[in-house]
Formats: structure tokens, C-alpha cells, sequence
């Protein structure tokens, strides 16, 4: 794997390479045939740096270039790559290398482009969508708490349980509405006991506290309680 900081490969998988490839060709260089003359040698030892290249990593990517290259200076060392075939090699990596630049440049284009595609996608099928009232509204609602461990299960079940009936509910909703209080939606007060629980608590006991409304309310009725006629002017 290639190193994020330091962007060099991992030591341990190219000394694994470079161990890999000398013990290939020493274990052919010191055992040469008995009784071999000098051509047989030479023949000898062409084999074993044949053995040598056979090591080298494919040329797939980052991590494999460095290694590549490292191979091959080691062999540069121990006899099994000659002089003058060190620009040939070279050569190879230059043109691998960029062969998976433009590889790459061609997949973020085409990451890119589905992205762009995916969005245009998206935004059509939100203006072709029909936009209710009760959208309109869960949109602007204030954000309500809503973690969903147990802890807040239990307490949401226990103020679920202490809340009026929902006529009585939406009367007390109603009159903290004319008050001035910012009362989220029906929705969201029945996924949020808590809130809710909070409110009517606002709307029973506190509502000295309040500004005054412009309509009269009886929490002990519940009941709907009547416009006042305003006079024209």
C-alpha cells in the first residue's frame, strides 16, 4: 500500500520484491554446471539474470512503479540488469506511468460527469413534485430534539402519556398561536411528546407570562372559544 503522507510504498512489500528477486538470481549465479567453460558460464548467468526480471512487479499503479524501479537498481547492482539496458526500463515506467495518469484524468471526467448528471437528475425530480401545504410547513418548522436512544424512548413515552386529549391539545395550541408562541406543526408535536408535553405545560400554567391574546380561552373547557367581533372603524 502507498503511504498517504509520505506517498512511498510500503518498505516491507518492496523488500519482499527486491529479496525476492536476488534470491532468484544468486540461487542460479553460485550454482553454476561442473565442468562449464566460459561460454557455458556466460550462458549460465544470462539465465539467471532472465530469472532476476522474471521477479520484477507488473506495472499496474503507483506502488508497483516504485518497487519496479527499485528492483531494478538493485539489479543494476548485483550484475542481473546491464548498463545499457537501464534506459529500456526506464522507458517502460515513464510510459506506464503515463499511461495511468491519463487512466485516472479519464475516471475522475467521468466521476465527475455522474455526479453533475445525478444532481441535474435530482433537482428535475424535485421540481416535478407536487408541494402540499404540510410540506410548506415541515419545511419552516422549527428543529425539534430527536435522538432516538432509550433514555429519551422512555421519557418520550412517559410525556406522551401525561398529554390531554388531542382536542383539548389543539385548543391549547391554538391560544399559545394567538399569543405569539412559535407552535411547530402538528406533525412534528406527535413525533416530539417532549415538546408538546412542554407547551401545554406553557399554555396551563404560565400563561400569565404571556402576551396577551386577542381572543378569549378557558383551559378548564377546552372549548372553542368565540372570535371577538371587532368594530369598524
Amino acid at each position: 500500500m502507498i503511504d498517504p503522507v509520505t506517498g512511498t510504498p510500503d518498505p516491507t512489500l518492496t523488500m519482499q520484491f527486491l529479496h525476492r528477486c536476488t534470491e532468484t538470481f544468486y540461487r542460479l549465479k553460485q550454482n553454476p554446471p561442473a565442468g562449464a567453460n566460459a561460454d557455458q558460464l556466460w550462458e549460465h548467468h544470462q539465465q539467471a539474470c532472465a530469472a532476476f526480471r522474471a521477479q520484477l512487479p507488473i506495472l499496474l499503479g503507483p506502488e508497483n512503479f516504485q518497487i519496479f524501479v527499485a528492483c531494478i537498481n538493485q539489479g543494476w547492482v548485483l550484475g542481473a540488469i546491464d548498463t545499457v539496458d537501464l534506459g529500456k526500463y526506464n522507458n517502460l515506467v515513464n510510459t506506464a506511468i503515463a499511461a495511468w495518469r491519463s487512466g485516472q484524468q479519464q475516471l475522475r471526467q467521468m466521476r465527475i460527469e455522474q455526479r453533475d448528471q445525478q444532481r441535474d437528475q435530482d433537482r428535475e425530480e424535485a421540481r416535478n413534485q407536487p408541494r402540499s401545504r404540510r410540506d410548506e410547513e415541515d419545511r419552516t418548522d422549527p428543529p425539534t430534539p430527536n435522538e432516538g436512544n432509550q433514555d429519551d424512548e422512555y421519557r418520550s413515552a412517559e410525556a406522551r402519556a401525561q398529554l390531554p386529549d388531542r382536542k383539548t391539545q389543539n385548543q391549547l395550541y391554538k391560544e399559545l398561536r394567538h399569543r405569539g408562541v412559535a407552535v411547530p406543526s402538528d406533525k412534528s408535536l406527535r413525533e416530539n411528546p417532549l415538546v408538546a408535553l412542554n407547551l401545554i405545560d406553557l399554555a396551563l400554567n404560565h400563561r400569565d407570562t404571556l402576551p396577551p391574546s386577542d381572543v378569549d380561552f378557558d383551559p378548564a373547557t377546552a372549548q372553542e372559544p368565540p372570535q371577538r367581533s371587532s368594530t369598524a372603524a
